[in-house]
Formats: C-alpha cells, sequence, structure tokens
C-alpha cells in the first residue's frame, strides 16, 4: 500500500468492524499493523468505559506520531502508534513488538523508547528504564535517574544509569555536553566512594578535570581520594591548589587538616582546621569542623 495513503486508513480504522468491512471489500490488503491500530482504537473503548479513560490519551498520542516530525515516514508512525496505544493501555510486551519493528535510531524508534523508558520507571523497572532510554539517546533522563538513585542509596543503579548517560554523550562527541558530563562524573564518583572503590572514584574525578582542569569540588574530591588512599603527598599537592583555586571555602582547608591528623600531625592539622572554620560561617559542616578540631585540640594536650 502507498504509504502516503496510511493515515486516511488509519482514520477509518476506528473498530474491529470497520476494519473486517474494509478488508472483506478488497479496499485494503491484510496487514497486521493495520489490524493492531484497529485494536487499539477498540481496547480503548473499553478502557474508557470501565476505567474512565477517555480517547482523548490516545488522540493525544496518535496527533504525536503524524504531526511531530516529518522526517518519520507514514508507516514508521504507524507502528509507533501502535506501540505507545498498547503502553498507554499497559501492554509492554505487544508495544515493545511493534518498536521493535522501527529502525534502529530513527526519530519514531527514538521516541518510542523515551516513552517505553518512562514505562519502565513508573513500574520501577529501573534496569529496563535504562536500557531504553540509554537507545533513546535520552543522557538527561539518565543523570536525572542516576543522581535519585544514587541520593536513595541505590548505587548500583545509579552508576549503571550515570555510565549510560556519559555513553550517550560519548557518541555525540566530545565536545558534547560538557556540563553534563561533568555531573555524571560527580554521580560517578560519589557512588564509587559510597561503595569503597576508590580507584573508580579516582578515574571520575580525573575524567571531570579532563573537562575542566580546575574544577573546585573535582579536585577537592581528588585530594580526599588520595587521603583515603594515604596517598598524603600527593593529597596535599591536590589540596593546596584547590586553595588557590577558592581561596574563601573551606573543603580544602578541612580535607588538610584531615590529612594532617591522618599523620598525628596535630600541630599543623589544628592550623588547617582552624583556617577551615572561620570560612563556615552559618556552614552545616561547621559543627563537624569543630568536634574535628576538638579531637585534635584533646592530642595536642595529651603531647608531652
Amino acid at each position: 500500500m502507498d504509504e502516503r495513503r496510511l493515515p486516511v486508513v488509519f482514520m477509518l480504522l476506528r473498530s474491529w468492524q470497520v476494519c473486517l468491512l474494509l478488508l472483506v471489500l478488497g479496499l485494503i490488503p491484510y496487514s497486521p499493523t493495520l489490524v493492531s491500530i484497529a485494536k487499539a482504537n477498540q481496547v480503548s473503548i473499553v478502557f474508557s468505559q470501565n476505567l474512565n479513560r477517555s480517547e482523548q490519551g490516545l488522540a493525544g498520542l496518535e496527533r504525536q506520531c503524524y504531526m511531530a516530525s516529518d522526517e518519520v515516514p507514514n508507516a514508521e508512525r504507524l507502528h509507533l502508534f501502535v506501540g505507545l496505544s498498547c503502553l498507554y493501555l499497559g501492554d509492554i510486551a505487544a508495544a515493545i513488538q511493534h518498536l521493535d519493528v522501527l529502525p534502529a535510531n530513527s526519530a519514531a524508534y527514538k521516541m518510542g523508547r523515551l516513552v517505553l523508558g518512562d514505562t519502565f520507571l513508573e513500574a520501577g523497572d529501573l534496569s529496563r528504564a535504562i536500557e531504553s532510554w540509554r537507545a533513546a539517546g535520552a543522557a538527561i533522563k539518565l543523570r536525572e535517574l542516576g543522581t535519585q538513585a544514587r541520593l536513595a542509596g541505590q548505587l548500583d543503579i545509579g552508576i549503571a544509569a550515570s555510565e549510560a548517560g556519559l555513553a550517550v554523550w560519548d557518541e555525540l562527541g566530545a565536545d558534547a555536553g560538557v556540563l553534563e558530563r561533568v555531573f555524571l562524573n560527580y554521580n560517578l564518583a560519589w557512588a564509587w566512594i559510597s561503595k569503597g572503590a576508590l580507584d573508580e572514584a579516582e578515574a571520575a574525578y580525573q575524567r571531570v578535570l579532563v573537562l575542566r582542569p580546575n574544577d573546585y569540588r573535582a579536585v577537592v574530591g581528588l585530594g580526599g581520594i588520595y587521603r583515603l588512599k594515604r596517598q598524603f603527598g600527593a593529597a596535599e599537592i591536590t589540596l593546596l591548589k584547590a586553595t588557590h583555586l577558592a581561596p574563601d571555602r573551606y573543603d580544602a582547608y578541612y580535607h588538610l587538616g584531615l590529612t594532617a591528623s591522618d599523620q598525628q600531625d596535630w600541630h599543623q592539622a589544628k592550623v588547617w582546621l582552624e583556617e577551615a572554620l572561620v570560612r563556615t560561617t552559618n556552614s552545616p559542616a561547621q559543627q563537624r569542623i569543630r568536634e574535628t578540631l576538638d579531637m585534635v585540640v584533646r592530642h595536642l594536650g595529651a603531647l608531652p
């Protein structure tokens, strides 16, 4: 059938009865796609009657598929509409069958995978949501999921989403999405630290510094990693660099104090922690710094 006639045919297929009539009269050839469209419309009527869902939802999907992009051929739009209709009606397996027909990396394919990812997210299937959004090139959604999962303690999901987001940007070229890459690598660094994987966290901070060599948070984070790995010389050099990048911020001074404390250099630790404290007016970190400073002062008092 001429693709240009498919939208007209679609408008006629409002029920199984109309579909069968057209088939019997020989006005259209048998097509699983067209029959599925009729079925989707028929089922939508049942939903509207039993679940208070009107056909406006499907009408919106129809407009989305037919009017959103001139780059999508009519046949692809038909499959996309059926796939989205099935998602709307809760039949994920049927939706995937139709979305899999679409050419990979086509506009219709990416749109379908985007909505499929949203559906998996609502169902709580985060791994499949990541897979679908990765196929759709939905880097922003992947970054948002990576952040939310990490904050919720779902570290493996956070890492998977962030790595998928980075892969999307990598495909777009080295200069694409610099800030997004930075945030994704922050997510990875913090998640890996929470898992105790310091080498992976260090690699994430190093990737940030390739993108932004003077990124303060990455420099401080890297210095903190060196301290945790007991590479105290590298930690001090890195954290001192951070104090020059942002002299008014406390983080680098605090980590310098911890670095000195780890080496039982209590005099130097006191100096650095006092520098940190004067930079934390009304800061939530102030109590933590005071407690660390009190511990250092107790050690100094115990010295002969």
